[in-house]
């Protein structure tokens, strides 16, 4: 889906694949929004049998098993901004699909957000996402009793990692 921040709600199909547009607005209401479609976004896709399915391969026990999303994700995926303007949101599903393939998708930090908390709460998992000065988002997962970090944008910064900085607005969405 691509969520544009300077058009109308528009319907279209590009290569067999139907592409959603929506105005979103600018600034705060914006990243509200954004954040709220998202939220929506995982609680769908968390219960999907192809994206349930692909969580359990990495499931041997709930503590690990956010390690393994992690780790099978980061090797798989990566970042990239996104284009100025324009908000995108890729379906889990189909992210998961291209991986299977063998494809690397490349995937913005709202992206990634969503297939890593899809997963995480197909497998049973509270979910929460966090936006940093309304730019950057990024997962939260209840693990083994506190809320972990899984920002997948620098994976070389690892598991638990969060932003910091001038926080200038900070907002956390339950999902």
């Amino acid at each position: 889906m691509c969520y544009y921040r300077n058009t109308n709600t528009i319907k279209s199909s590009l290569a067999g694949i139907s592409v959603q547009r929506r105005y979103i607005g600018t600034g705060e209401d914006a990243a509200k929004r954004t954040m709220s479609i998202m939220s929506d976004t995982v609680r769908k896709s968390s219960e999907d049998y192809y994206v349930r399915r692909c969580a359990e391969l990495f499931s041997p026990g709930k503590q690990s098993t956010l390690e393994n999303l992690w780790n099978y994700l980061v090797s798989r995926i990566k970042y990239v901004k996104d284009i100025d303007g324009l908000e995108t949101l890729q379906n889990p599903k189909l992210v998961l699909e291209r991986i299977d393939t063998g494809e690397t998708p490349a995937l913005d930090c709202d992206c990634m957000t969503v297939l890593i908390l899809s997963l995480a709460r197909s497998l049973g998992f509270k979910t929460a996402i966090r936006s940093v000065d309304d730019l950057h988002v990024y997962g939260l997962v209840l693990s083994g009793g506190k809320w972990v970090s899984v920002d997948l944008t620098k994976p070389e910064k690892g598991l638990g990692w969060e932003y910091s900085g001038a926080k200038i607005i900070v907002r956390t969405l339950l999902i």
